[in-house]
């Protein structure tokens, strides 16, 4: 009669006795528990496949809380895998785990880069001992990246991070946020939202100088155009209303690519309600005043409450 050795009996303790610290993290084993037997020899071959499913469906009678049903909800594929030193090893056994997870298995992952880090992180809690939920860790980790680049996606419509590219992008797929150009009447005008300075920084320029920036901008494109101030001024505002609701566009796309998975999370929410604010001041920041100046008569394209004389 076919027994489990001591050490196997061992391992599956173990995976039992880590049912309780698990059972409830929906994104750990929700795949094929794959057990795969070496030095098998041939004639032992179809024994193996009889006995060993028997010794596991025991396991799986002993408590409803075992962990082949918790775990991994009972998929199990049993692999009789030959010595290292015979052929078959490395032509047929290797290839049939391989097809059994290409064709067996559902795709968890929608690529490596996710996989890999979810592994890591895996990986680094079971050595700290840390049994908190894997979707929480990964929160927390999302969080932090979008917190880091919050600043400069919404000032220059793209990220803060070193690297050869620093579009808003979703940190897992690395699919772009598209960018599209500005619409003035029947005018397509070409400006990049992603390196564009929407919003000043604390140690260099301020609201002022972007507008000017934004201003000139326009002034190029316009340069051959006979407007009057009144015009001008409509303009302009019309340019900054849709530089703004682009930006605002790409960010809210953003973040909510990033974090689609865990909109219910009270730090997501926080982190959306904060995006709204910061938003909301870019709006405020870019507001133009639009007095007349009594000289000259032209519109004023400062910042709303500026302290030039009228």
């Amino acid at each position: 009669e076919f027994h489990l050795d001591k050490e196997t009996e061992n391992v599956f303790q173990r995976f039992q006795n880590g049912v309780n610290l698990v059972k409830s993290d929906e994104k750990l084993f929700k795949g094929l528990f794959f057990i795969a037997i070496k030095d098998v020899d041939l004639a032992d071959v179809e024994d193996l496949k009889d006995e060993f499913p028997i010794k596991l469906l025991q396991i799986r009678k002993r408590s409803h809380e075992n962990f082949l049903t918790k775990m991994y909800g009972g998929m199990v594929e049993l692999a009789a895998m030959p010595s290292f030193t015979r052929k078959e090893y490395y032509q047929e056994s290797l290839s049939e785990i391989a097809l059994t997870m290409e064709e067996d298995l559902d795709h968890t992952y929608q690529n490596g880069r996710s996989f890999l880090r979810d592994l890591k992180l895996v990986t680094a809690q079971i050595a700290t001992k840390d049994w908190t939920p894997v979707d929480l860790k990964c929160v927390a980790m999302k969080v932090n990246i979008l917190h880091k680049n919050l600043e400069s996606a919404v000032r220059e419509g793209q990220l803060s991070m070193s690297g050869a590219s620093k579009v808003l992008v979703n940190f897992d797929t690395q699919e772009e946020i598209h960018d599209v150009p500005i619409e003035l009447g029947d005018l397509l005008i070409e400006v990049q939202d992603s390196g564009l300075e929407l919003a000043p920084t604390e140690e260099s320029i301020s609201n002022d100088k972007v507008l000017s920036d934004l201003r000139s901008r326009l002034g190029t494109i316009f340069k051959r155009k006979r407007v009057n101030g009144d015009q001008w001024h409509s303009v302009f505002q019309s340019f900054l209303g849709d530089l703004i609701e682009r930006r605002c566009d790409r960010v809210q796309k953003w973040l909510c690519s990033n974090t689609a998975e865990f909109t219910g999370n009270h730090d997501v929410q926080k982190l959306q309600l904060e995006v709204v604010a910061t938003l909301a001041e870019l709006k405020q920041g870019l507001s133009v005043c639009g007095c007349k100046c009594f000289v000259c008569f032209w519109r004023c394209s400062s910042k709303c409450s500026n302290s030039l004389v009228y």
